[in-house]
């Protein structure tokens, strides 16, 4: 275990406010999401890990698999959105997107958000996100949770909130992060209520321009793209001018479920299965992060036999 597996990471009790489990290694902060899976916050940080150090995260976690953007070569390509161009603004648009916030731009101002501002009309963006998504139970839908986050929130050095409002009431708001000159959205929630006043291409418009214009951030991203990756919400970030940069992207899976990867009988079964239910049955869209870890255990031992 390196020296900075020893230190908390400055986001931890934020996330877990926020609900997610969390653990500080190798540099970043891992959080649970969804039933199985690790992910790396910042996502966009490549992470320097060795793949026993991975197998004994998962172990202590208990957690099935872990997708992060690596330092090196894995042959599995991810991807982050990006703007670093200093000059970023309505050039920096596609077309689509320029109509739509022009559109937005007439009901809509982008402000940042206090503390005390965020706790208090931030429940109502919550409840709409949440009822959108079906999720019940979220720290978010809960006073006392709620309560947590923003005391947590208010505590970490470069957290910061940007708030879109509609007609006065908040519509939008983006939780963003920024250390050493690189400002990440972490968390951002909208409500359906405002959708015909496009808040949501404000908010990522505004938050890119207001950003990059400050002196000392070099770099403005929007996270990880997921595995697998959604192309609607991909298409969006890119005509928000938001470059796509492509990563090595590191999947590794718990050494007990190794196996799954490495049988391209299950493999290939599973595969054919999704082809035929699609997203009927939730559990599938894991096989895409089996292909990719089988992809990663290849290179890995190709490595150990080039060396050997």
């Amino acid at each position: 275990m390196n020296d900075s597996a020893a230190l908390e990471h400055p986001l931890r009790r934020l996330y877990e406010a926020m609900g997610h489990r969390a653990w500080s290694r190798h540099g970043v902060l891992w959080i649970a999401v969804g039933r199985f899976s690790l992910m790396a916050i910042p996502s966009v940080r490549p992470v320097e890990v060795e793949a026993g150090e991975m197998g004994d995260l998962l172990v202590e976690t208990g957690r099935s698999a872990a997708v992060f953007l690596a330092a090196r070569s894995t042959g599995v390509e991810g991807a982050a959105y990006v703007v670093r161009d200093k000059g970023y603004g309505l050039g920096s648009l596609q077309r689509q997107f320029r109509q739509s916030l022009r559109r937005g731009q007439e009901d809509c101002e982008v402000r940042p958000l206090g503390w005390e501002e965020w706790r208090a009309r931030g429940p109502a963006v919550n409840v709409a996100a949440l009822r959108r998504r079906g999720e019940g139970g979220s720290a978010y839908g809960d006073e006392a949770g709620w309560e947590k986050i923003c005391g947590a929130a208010a505590a970490v050095a470069g957290l910061e909130v940007l708030g879109c409002f509609c007609r006065g009431e908040l519509a939008a708001y983006l939780l963003s992060w920024t250390e050493g000159g690189i400002c990440e959205g972490l968390v951002a929630h909208w409500s359906d209520r405002f959708g015909e006043s496009r808040p949501c291409h404000v908010l990522y418009y505004e938050f890119a321009r207001q950003m990059m214009a400050r002196e000392g951030i070099c770099e403005v991203n929007v996270g990880r793209q997921s595995l697998p990756a959604r192309a609607g919400l991909d298409r969006f970030k890119r005509q928000a001018g938001y470059g796509r940069e492509a990563f090595p992207l590191g999947v590794y899976l718990h050494p007990r479920l190794a196996w799954l990867a490495e049988n391209s009988w299950v493999l290939g079964g599973l595969e054919a299965l999704h082809r035929r239910v699609g997203p009927r049955l939730g559990f599938l869209e894991n096989v895409e992060v089996l292909r990719a870890a089988e992809v990663v255990r290849r290179g890995l031992r190709r490595e150990e036999d080039l060396g050997g």
